[in-house]
C-alpha cells in the first residue's frame, strides 16, 4: 500500500500555475505531497479525490496571495484543517491580508526569491516527516559484522538524521543503527568552510545516494538541490 500523501496543496485557481510548479519541484525533491492537478486521475469524482486526501494529509500547504485570501473553498479547506489539528505551512506567494486564523503562524515567504523559498520548504516539509521519502544520500554505514545487504538505493531519496559532525562532513543515521556519510562537498550547492554553518546534530535532512560500496554509504544534500534546479530550468524553457 502506498504511503499517504505528506500534504495537501490548498489555493485559488488564479495561482493554478504557481501551485502547479511548486508541487512539480516538490515532487522532484521526493516530497510526497498531494495535488488535484497531478493527483486525480482522469474520470473519478475530483470532490471525493479532495475530500479523500484532505483526510489522509497530516499537513496543508496554504498559498497565500488575494485570490486565496478571498476564495469560499480555500476558507472552508482551512477550516477543515484546523479543526482536524493537521499542521498548517502558510506560503506566501503574494502580498495579501493574510486571513485571521492563519496570521500567527510562520510563512514561507516566495514573494522575492522562489528557489530561496523551495528550499526553505522541503525543509519545513521534512523537519517533522517521520518516514523516508525517496531520494539520494552517501556516506558510511557501520554493520555489526561483515557486509550486509541493506535497503537503500543509489540515487533515491531519504530522509536522515544528522547524527555526528566532523570537519570533513556529516555521518547521517538513514536507519536506525545504519549510518552514512556525507562530506562536506556535498552538504550545500556552494562551497563551505564550515559544515556547522549548514548543519547541527540533530537535525532532518533529505538525501540522496550517491554511492554504496560494501559497508559504505555516500549521502548527498547537495544532489537535492541540484535536482530542484535542474527541474526549474526545464520548466523554464517549456
Amino acid at each position: 500500500m502506498a504511503d499517504p500523501p505528506l500534504a495537501f496543496f490548498s489555493y485559488s485557481r488564479t495561482d493554478g500555475k504557481f501551485a502547479l510548479r511548486l508541487a512539480e519541484d516538490l515532487k522532484s525533491a521526493g516530497a510526497n505531497i498531494w495535488i488535484d492537478q497531478l493527483d486525480i486521475e482522469p474520470g473519478t469524482p475530483w470532490d471525493h479525490e479532495i475530500e479523500e486526501a484532505l483526510s489522509r494529509c497530516p499537513r496543508m500547504l496554504v498559498i497565500l496571495s488575494p485570490a486565496s485570501a478571498n476564495s469560499d473553498n480555500a476558507s472552508d479547506e482551512v477550516a477543515f484543517a484546523l479543526n482536524k489539528h493537521k499542521r498548517i505551512i502558510p506560503v506566501l506567494y503574494r502580498e495579501c491580508d493574510v486571513p485571521l486564523r492563519l496570521a500567527r503562524l510562520q510563512y514561507v515567504d516566495f514573494t522575492t526569491d522562489y528557489t530561496h523559498g523551495l528550499k526553505a520548504l522541503i525543509k519545513a516539509l521534512v523537519a517533522k516527516c517521520p518516514e523516508p521519502m525517496s531520494g539520494d544520500s552517501v556516506g558510511d554505514l557501520t554493520p555489526t559484522e561483515g557486509e550486509k545487504t541493506y535497503p537503500f538505493e543509489v540515487g533515491k531519496t531519504y530522509l536522515g538524521n544528522i547524527s555526528r559532525l566532523v570537519d570533513s562532513g556529516a555521518f547521517v543515521e538513514i536507519e536506525q543503527g545504519v549510518e552514512g556519510f556525507m562530506h562536506i562537498s556535498e552538504v550545500a550547492e556552494d562551497r563551505i568552510a564550515d559544515v556547522r554553518d549548514e548543519l547541527k546534530e540533530g537535525d532532518q535532512v533529505l538525501l540522496k545516494v550517491l554511492s554504496i560500496q560494501g559497508n559504505r554509504i555516500e549521502l548527498s544534500r547537495k544532489a537535492i538541490f541540484e535536482d530542484i534546479r535542474k527541474k526549474q530550468t526545464t520548466n523554464s524553457q517549456t
